[in-house]
């Protein structure tokens, strides 16, 4: 989960912070739904062991509140595969536009976003992509 920036999973936290109060006094529910990113940054919310788990608490005691998660890589995306190898659609047509970077070049560029290695695909039956040997393969 450490692919948020810390204000990003902040922000969520003080916004669930300022309306608790309100929700908690009508006891409704709360219903977070969070599509692809959104799921695992809610997620690197909730594993905060301090602000995080203390939202948590307080959303669960509420009655039928919900985490729903839609597309979230939960165990990682082979898209990050596909924009590190270049076989992304739209790295493709950024090469073609921008005359100044080849495709080597963008994925380089790329590469150096923080959190694309931590979405690389890690299901039981996936190669090991954290290992420097699959990649010289």
């Amino acid at each position: 989960m450490g692919c948020f920036q810390p204000h990003i999973t902040e922000q969520l936290t003080d916004k669930l912070e300022l309306w608790l109060p309100a929700v908690e006094r009508r006891n409704q529910p709360v219903h977070l739904i969070a599509h692809s990113m959104g799921g695992l940054v809610v997620r690197a919310m909730l594993s905060d062991a301090e602000r995080g788990v203390a939202i948590w608490r307080r959303i669960k005691a509420l009655p039928n509140s919900r985490f729903l998660m839609l597309g979230t890589p939960n165990r990682g995306s082979y898209e990050a595969m596909r924009w590190l190898t270049g076989h992304n659609p739209t790295e493709l047509k950024l090469s073609l536009l921008d005359l100044t970077q080849n495709t080597i070049q963008i994925i380089d560029m790329v590469r150096h976003y923080p959190g694309l290695l931590e979405l690389l695909p890690f299901a039981d039956d996936d190669p090991d992509f954290s290992h420097q040997q699959f990649w010289q393969q």
